[in-house]
């Protein structure tokens, strides 16, 4: 009956052992790999269990036991991020190693006594106190702690280090000098120390953006004046993402988004100029004898300008053959593939974008054409 309250008690401390979680962003699968290594070698810690990702399940799942607590480790492949589950006394200490795995520093792993809960027997169990030690003070022993340093070098060598007995229970660990971390029960979100300065510096942000603006203006001086904000906007997304060398991708073709969102906007704004009133810009055009999209015969009667209506019709006709072809699916049976593995293909589709869009501009600014108040 003793037993069965005590391991009651027992059972009761440990669920009192706070769990959080720890979402670390920007992890390459490289420093994941490093990282679930160092914890291997923790003399410590035990795999339970571990689930690879699969093409449904886009996750690696760790579980290792360390004493009294599980501590489970996910890796999304496809977000690039590390969720940690496990008691709020480990996270800090999970996060300050995976800090000095990423920095390619030295590993320190301690592989302390982990303490077991006090378990409180019942009254009728307790040792009755006799009346000559009621008035006795005990005063308490400091606890102490052994624990071993394993300091692991850059030619994998081990040194022994003594280390100092632990002030207190608690402040044992699996890993060494580490940060308090907040008993408050929410997410920890770590990113990387670029993006985060960035957006705390809004002044950063807006430099950014005027130095792109400026070689976007450089690039087109004559097309920027046709150009509203939601175009410049789009056209420095587009042009800031292919022109970035850390960005990889499987498929670049989603790049050409917001350059050819731009250019939608473009040839809306000009139709608006001329009173072409549509709700989607390919309601504007027709296709002549030989297949090629050109402007309504009715427009082009009413507007009475031969310059204007080819320079819509190079314009849509660049939007529909490389907007519409990597955004859509092959329904015609061509077998023609959508996806861009080359970078440097994407990086050639905005030369000649940019070129075509320059070189119509021109012909509009010798005609003496201008948005004016619809802009």
């Amino acid at each position: 009956m003793q037993e069965s309250q005590s391991s009651a008690t027992s059972r009761r401390l440990l669920k009192k052992m706070e769990y959080n979680k720890l979402i670390i962003k920007d992890v390459e699968i490289e420093h994941f790999n490093n990282f679930i290594k160092e914890l291997k070698k923790n003399r410590t810690l035990k795999i339970k269990s571990y689930k690879p990702a699969t093409d449904k399940v886009l996750q690696e799942r760790f579980t290792f036991s360390c004493e009294f607590d599980n501590i489970s480790i996910v890796y999304e492949t496809r977000a690039k991020c590390i969720i940690i589950t496990a008691a709020d006394y480990l996270l800090s200490l999970l996060n300050a190693d995976f800090l000095r795995v990423k920095e390619n520093r030295t590993s320190y792993i301690i592989a302390p006594t982990m303490p077991k809960p006090a378990l409180v027997k019942p009254a009728s169990a307790r040792t009755p106190i006799s009346n000559q030690h009621k008035n006795t003070v005990i005063q308490p022993k400091p606890a102490l702690q052994k624990a071993v340093l394993t300091e692991t070098t850059s030619n994998n060598r081990l040194k022994n280090t003594s280390v100092k007995p632990a002030q207190s229970v608690h402040s044992s660990s699996i890993l060494a000098k580490s940060k308090p971390i907040s008993t408050q029960k929410k997410p920890v979100t770590i990113t990387n120390s670029q993006s985060t300065s960035t957006k705390n510096n809004p002044s950063q942000k807006t430099k950014k953006a005027i130095e792109m603006e400026k070689k976007l203006k450089k690039l087109l001086p004559t097309a920027f004046e046709l150009l509203c904000e939601q175009s410049k906007t789009d056209f420095i997304i587009g042009m800031t993402d292919i022109t970035n060398d850390y960005v990889r991708l499987s498929d670049y073709s989603m790049l050409l988004v917001p350059l050819y969102r731009a250019l939608e906007r473009l040839i809306f704004d000009l139709q608006q100029a001329e009173n072409i009133n549509v709700k989607m810009i390919g309601q504007g055009y027709e296709k002549d004898d030989a297949g090629r999209y050109i402007l309504k015969a009715g427009y082009q009667k009413r507007i009475g300008s031969i310059v204007y209506g080819e320079v819509m019709a190079a314009l849509y006709t660049e939007y529909f053959e490389k907007r519409n072809f990597y955004a859509h699916s092959d329904i015609t049976g061509d077998s023609l593939s959508r996806v861009i593995t080359d970078k440097a293909m994407v990086k050639n589709i905005l030369t000649s974008l940019i070129v075509l869009i320059e070189y119509n501009a021109k012909k509009l600014k010798e005609i003496g054409f201008s948005l004016g108040q619809k802009k």
